[in-house]
């Protein structure tokens, strides 16, 4: 006769799966909560015998293991690193923000490249939810929304592939009485007959293409079209730009200009400094390297979400002793890399040089 539980078909047959979801609630871990509940089942199984709860533990966990799943899990595991380092899905991001201008437009996207990304949905939930975000919050798309189309065309379109992972775990469930059933062709016999998958994905594009919304997901998506789009905490994938808090006070100083993420980081009513060589920088300098020295280009460039507060000009005369110092100064020019080789030795044989240096201090605010 087989061993049945003291606790069979009671009401702490519902305390594993319990204790599992409601750790994965609080602790946001799945494997460690699902671990958790089997731990909790194996000693109700036993009556709480530490030893006898181990064993049954361990033997559930090595009958259930289907080797054909690992071995797929980790081909599959190979390829996401594959699409990674490819910049597969970084590539479509950036094609994607070039094209996509509509609410309706980032919606179809967002269908369309879940319904691409095939291979299991887990991967599929956070590629997509990774590339589309920053397009969706552009294009004034809810959060809610957003996973609501990543979530109804993930596992659909995986039930529905040949190659996937649900493929493969669907088709290790045939009994081993049933011997002679081959299990794909079982798979790709029942795709007709998979009427949620269907008929979800079907929703999701009438959904997209209409741009109707009924419900609660009608408010959020009201509420989405008159606030400010939400900044991203994280960036997308295969992009490694900092999302820290914003500033008061951004200074750049002889850099590179980057405006749309001084934009980004920059507070509204936050100042931007932004401090260029005057006419005259560096000008005595320039006249022993070059036999016609130019000054340099002054301009007032206005820059999209900045307005102009004012420009102060700062210039001085600095004495450089010795040649060394003068070299050092060179150095630090760019005209270090681009100046003739008549124009370097004539600077090499000065003993000492009085420079003018100029800057114009441009103060913007941010709107």
């Amino acid at each position: 006769m087989d061993y049945v539980p003291a606790m069979y078909a009671t009401f702490w047959a519902l305390v594993p799966p319990v204790v599992a979801i409601a750790l994965a609630l609080i602790t946001k871990e799945v494997y460690s909560s699902l671990l958790a509940g089997c731990v909790v089942g194996a000693l109700l199984t036993e009556g709480f015998a530490p030893w006898r709860s181990f064993e049954t533990l361990f033997l559930t966990l090595m009958e259930g293991i289907d080797l054909k799943i690992f071995f797929f899990d980790v081909l599959l595991g190979a390829i996401v690193v594959l699409f990674a380092r490819s910049g597969g899905s970084r590539a479509f991001g950036e094609w994607a923000s070039r094209r996509v201008r509509s609410r309706r437009g980032a919606v179809t996207a967002t269908a369309g490249l879940g319904c691409l990304i095939f291979l299991d949905d887990y991967f599929n939930c956070l590629t997509v939810g990774a590339i589309m975000q920053p397009i969706t919050d552009r294009c004034r798309v809810s959060r809610e929304k957003l996973s609501f189309i990543i979530d109804a065309t993930a596992a659909p379109v995986c039930i529905l592939a040949p190659i996937s992972s649900w493929a493969a775990a669907v088709s290790s469930y045939i009994p081993a009485d049933y011997s002679h059933v081959n299990g794909f062709a079982l798979f790709i016999q029942a795709i007709p007959y998979n009427f949620y998958a269907l008929l979800m994905l079907w929703l999701v594009f009438l959904v997209a293409l209409t741009g109707r919304d009924f419900g609660p997901m009608y408010r959020r998506e009201q509420l989405a079209i008159r606030q400010e789009p939400p900044r991203p905490k994280t960036a997308p994938e295969g992009r490694d730009r900092p999302r820290g808090r914003a500033v008061d006070l951004l200074v750049n100083c002889f850099s590179p200009l980057a405006i749309e993420e001084f934009r980004r980081v920059l507070s509204p009513g936050g100042a931007f400094v932004y401090v260029v060589p005057s006419e005259k920088h560096l000008w005595e300098l320039k006249q022993v390297l070059y036999d016609r020295p130019y000054p340099n280009q002054v301009k007032q460039t206005p820059y999209p979400g900045f307005s102009y507060q004012e420009i102060r000009h700062v210039e001085a005369v600095i004495h450089l002793p010795c040649q060394e110092d003068i070299h050092a100064l060179f150095q630090m020019t760019p005209y270090y890399w681009k100046t003739p080789r008549s124009g370097s030795e004539r600077l090499a044989a000065l003993t000492a040089l009085d420079v003018t240096i100029s800057f114009d201090i441009h103060v913007f605010c941010r709107d």
